[in-house]
């Protein structure tokens, strides 16, 4: 009987749990960026061509609408680091590294900030986390949310590949 009843008790609590996930879009991408504070690590993707331990960590302050940001991954095992400009407009980020443009939007954010999705331009979504991790029940409904958007979709986990 204890069993069951501590069995109940942790159902509720995480569908508690989920069921204040927040449901609205974020505003602003800074913010869902923690204001440029901490690493990213890309977690989940629907683009077949994500980068390997892909993760990004802004170098510099803001200015105006432009962060610059350092995105580093594996390719055939060596570690790769480019510069990249992302110009920010409320939820929509356009990434630049003087050759390459990519456009994305910031579909949902918890209030922590320790994780986001992202829709990108090709209609692919991603799951991004601090690198330092998050809280548990964020990082939950981050999943929570990326699995409902990519619902039949291939999904690859860049994070899996010998980081």
């Amino acid at each position: 009987m204890m069993l069951v009843l501590a069995t109940v008790i942790l159902s509720f609590s995480a569908s508690t749990a989920l069921a204040d996930c927040p449901t609205g879009k974020p505003t602003d991408a800074y913010v869902a960026f923690n204001e440029g504070q901490g690493a990213y690590i890309l977690v989940k993707s629907t683009d077949l061509d994500a980068r390997d331990c892909l993760k990004g960590s802004a170098t510099g302050k803001k200015e105006g609408n432009k962060v610059p940001v350092m995105m580093a991954f594996k390719n055939e095992g060596q570690w790769v680091s480019l510069p990249w400009t992302f110009t920010l407009d409320g939820p929509k980020v356009t990434a630049t590294d003087g050759q390459r443009t990519l456009k994305r939007e910031v579909v949902y954010d918890v209030a922590s900030h320790h994780c986001h999705v992202e829709k990108l331009a090709s209609g692919a979504y991603e799951m991004w986390m601090l690198e330092a991790g998050g809280l548990e029940v964020d990082i939950e409904c981050c999943n929570k949310k990326y699995d409902e958007l990519t619902s039949g979709q291939v999904v690859i986990r860049p994070q899996d590949k010998d980081c």
